[in-house]
């Protein structure tokens, strides 16, 4: 399940970077009207548990919680000595003076982490970590600066607002992930968490900030997002036509008989010919049982009720039966398919022809296409301001 859990750390920890949505304070950039207004980013430490309007109101004044070291990661050494001052155990960073913990970072790359160490080999594993860390705590410095310069500019009424919507958007985000991961209740799934070194206050925490931090940028942007024009859209359709080249796709149902698994060839053969008359006359939810029978289907596509696997000329396993997958038609059986090893017996479900994807249709593709592209240039160009202005200190060790 540790896969399962490092998918939802990273669906609910990773900040939307789609751009072309609009943003949703239209007047984010609004002035205050007056200095009485300005308030500062404050940092401190929480260990209570709040309701979701609570921790969005907290995640808009940057209350930093400190959460213990994520459980089973040995950290790299973030320590650092200055004259006359005790050691900064749990400082990796500062942004103008405002930390940021290690525990913070762990949370963040937590996902990362527990996804890549089962396929990194032990004496590889230190030099991976240290470099996921250095690339979470780049992205943690340039949210608190996003953060510090909305916290400047941004009226309070209005952060509180966003902050609002990214709660309500973390607990839609929280009941799916839940769902997936077969938890009946909070409860369940803060304990399994725990175990891992994260909370669900901290995971909605970080969560706000990341949203409140992309908001603003969108809203900075917005203006440059809705001025592609049709001229540009058609630009773009000319200049890339293979992006727009649709294949041919198939929907399919496989079962496997294994010729080795039989005292002779002749009861093989038998078998499988018995299982594709069986199969000719049958629907999509019956050959799936069938498919299910490990009696009758050796292959992995018992365990996905028979579902075959790839869909595009290039990707159909086994190969031996793409040309026929190719030439039947949806509700067809193709003919009993010999190899080396046993016998194949497919079935098409769906088929989708390929050809090229019309201009119209391909538009609201198009648009999103130019619309992250530009806020991921502008994005890296307003934090390139933000930081040539900053005071930096980033004392995580390479």
């Amino acid at each position: 399940m540790s896969h399962r859990v490092a998918a939802m750390l990273m669906g609910l920890g990773m900040l939307g970077c789609s751009w072309d949505r609009p943003s949703l304070a239209a007047d984010f950039l609004l002035p205050r009207s007056g200095p009485e207004e300005r308030v500062a980013l404050q940092t401190g430490r929480q260990n209570s548990s709040r309701s979701s309007t609570a921790s969005a109101s907290d995640s808009t004044s940057s209350v930093r919680s400190q959460s213990p070291t994520n459980a089973g990661v040995q950290p790299v050494s973030a320590s650092v000595e200055r004259p006359g001052t005790q050691t900064l155990a749990s400082v990796v960073a500062r942004v103008n003076g405002q930390p940021i913990l290690r525990e913070e970072l762990y949370n963040a790359a937590s996902w990362r982490l527990e996804e890549l160490r089962p396929k990194v080999p032990p004496g590889q594993w230190s030099e991976v970590e240290t470099e996921i860390l250095r690339q979470e705590l780049e992205q943690l410095i340039d949210r608190e600066l996003l953060l510090q310069d909305a916290n400047s500019r941004v009226r309070p009424k209005v952060l509180e607002k966003v902050a609002e919507s990214a709660s309500k958007d973390f607990d839609s985000l929280l009941k799916k992930q839940k769902a997936q991961l077969g938890l009946k209740s909070d409860e369940e799934l803060q304990a399994y968490l725990e175990k891992r070194g994260n909370s669900v206050e901290e995971m909605r925490r970080q969560h706000v900030r990341g949203y409140i931090a992309m908001e603003y940028v969108r809203s900075m942007i917005r203006d440059k997002l809705d001025q592609i024009s049709r001229e540009d859209l058609i630009d773009y359709y000319r200049q890339n036509p293979k992006e727009f080249e649709k294949p041919e796709r198939v929907v399919w149902q496989h079962i496997f008989v294994d010729r080795y698994i039989f005292s002779t060839e002749e009861e093989a053969r038998e078998t499988a010919q018995r299982v594709h008359a069986q199969a000719l006359g049958m629907s999509t939810e019956q050959f799936a049982s069938l498919a299910e029978d490990p009696n009758v289907n050796r292959s992995p596509s018992r365990l996905r009720r028979g579902e075959g696997e790839g869909n595009e000329r290039g990707q159909i396993a086994p190969q031996e039966v793409e040309d026929v997958l190719f030439r039947l038609r949806p509700g067809q059986v193709g003919p009993l398919i010999e190899t080396e090893k046993g016998f194949h017996i497919v079935r098409v479900v769906d088929y989708t022809p390929g050809g090229k994807i019309s201009f119209e249709r391909a538009c609201p593709d198009i648009r999103k296409r130019l619309q992250n592209r530009i806020g991921q240039q502008e994005y890296k160009r307003i934090l390139e301001e933000l930081r040539s202005k900053a005071v930096i200190e980033n004392y995580l060790k390479p």
